[in-house]
């Protein structure tokens, strides 16, 4: 069971799974009790239907909050510095000399026919 902001029970949990073939999990919330909620705009921006969320399965939705606690500590932070130098030394070859991620995918190692 899941609670609005407002303390409202959600009404039924269905699974889903999208064009990808990823599977989640979609809570909706009662019609008549988000419509007549004060808040309403604080939880979702539709006119006539009730709040909705999709959540990840258990296993990627635990695995995605380690992550996120991860990057908040101290060795987080430096390692998503490393990660972020990569990425933009990576951009600047895209831009200033054409590479293209396709193009370093198919690329191959040079073989050495010396030996």
């Amino acid at each position: 069971m899941a609670h609005c902001p407002q303390g409202v029970a959600s009404a039924a949990w269905r699974d889903y799974s999208n064009a990808e073939e990823k599977p989640y999990h979609l809570v909706q919330f009662p019609k008549a009790a988000c419509q007549a909620c004060q808040a309403r705009m604080l939880c979702t921006r539709t006119k006539q239907q009730p709040r909705r969320l999709h959540l990840h399965p258990r296993p990627e939705h635990e695995a995605l909050y380690a992550a996120r606690q991860r990057f908040k500590s101290e060795e987080g932070k430096l390692l998503y510095a490393k990660r972020s130098g990569v990425e933009g030394t990576l951009s600047q070859g895209v831009r200033a000399f054409g590479f293209a991620a396709h193009v370093i995918a198919d690329w191959q190692k040079p073989i050495c026919n010396r030996w």
